[in-house]
């Protein structure tokens, strides 16, 4: 074979390993990008998925965002509010006409806001007041209903939030609120009345207990003409007469005695004279029948007595 044929046998060998391993080589990038591109194929359409319902709740969010405006209306952030001293419910409003505060309309109708206090992190709701007197950046509000007692004492100063709407369910637990808070006070004020009632009927019982003591008990400090039984007491009163009367008891019970033992004295003396008397009708006795049937005497009796 000549020279040159060699050359280009190995030559073409050369070529033939160089194109198989570029071919291989060729094969695995191909085959990498294919798997790049569905990978991201796969995470661009899984993306898009997300981005669909993204911007579903996007869309969801914002239609309740504008029932949220719709239902609670504009809001207004009143700095260095505080409340007017007096207990009245007024306040004043960091807050005025220059950021379109509502304000008294041609026909002269008072427009009405609903104030929200900031105290601790935390929003208390104060309730619905008029807008009175309104200037560029204050403004005076007045509740519209008869304050609590001790009611504006807890309100916070600082910091207020205006809104010229409330939702009507919340305007509705507010109404329900307040006519629990009357009735509540209602209650209270009746309770109140009761306990002055009871308390004067204590008051009563115990002067009418202290008379009934010291009528019992003495008293000490009555006056000088005053009864032994209003000095000393119905107690000690009762005792000296129980004391009297066992001492008469006592005197009547050997007053008893001595009766009983003379009336026994009075009954021996008496049969004694009978006996005597008897035996000197028998000594003087005459033997003549007629007289002596005309000298003879009823036989007597013993004196029945009896001592009770």
């Amino acid at each position: 074979m000549h020279i040159l044929g060699k050359v280009l046998v190995w030559l073409t060998v050369v070529l033939v390993l160089a194109a198989a391993w570029m071919t291989s080589t060729a094969l695995g990038v191909r085959h990498r990008w294919l798997t790049s591109v569905e990978t991201r194929q796969q995470k661009i359409e899984g993306q898009l998925k997300d981005i669909t319902a993204t911007r579903h709740r996007v869309r969801e969010l914002e239609e309740r965002r504008q029932q949220l405006v719709h239902s609670w209306g504009d809001v207004w952030t009143a700095p260095n509010s505080r409340v007017q001293p007096g207990g009245t419910g007024a306040i004043e409003l960091g807050v005025g006409a220059s950021s379109n505060l509502p304000q008294k309309s041609a026909d002269g109708a008072i427009p009405t806001v609903f104030v929200f206090g900031e105290e601790g992190g935390q929003s208390k709701y104060l309730g619905e007041f008029a807008v009175t007197d309104i200037r560029p950046t204050q403004a005076i509000a007045q509740l519209t209903r008869r304050p609590y007692a001790q009611e504006t004492s807890e309100w916070p100063q600082g910091l207020y939030h205006v809104r010229n709407v409330l939702p009507g369910h919340r305007l509705t637990a507010a109404a329900q609120l307040q006519a629990q808070q009357t009735i509540a006070d209602a209650h209270i004020v009746e309770q109140r009345q009761q306990l002055e009632v009871l308390n004067g009927m204590v008051q009563a019982s115990q002067a009418a207990l202290d008379q009934r003591l010291a009528e019992l008990n003495g008293n000490p400090d009555a006056p000088a003409n005053a009864s032994e039984d209003v000095k000393d007491g119905l107690v000690l009163s009762v005792k000296k007469s129980e004391q009297t009367r066992d001492s008469t008891l006592t005197q009547v019970d050997q007053l008893r005695r001595q009766v009983a033992q003379t009336y026994d004295e009075i009954v021996k003396t008496l049969q004694s004279n009978l006996d005597q008397s008897k035996l000197l009708e028998k000594r003087y006795e005459q033997p003549d029948s007629s007289s002596a049937a005309s000298r003879a005497t009823p036989k007597s009796e013993p004196l029945q007595t009896s001592v009770r």
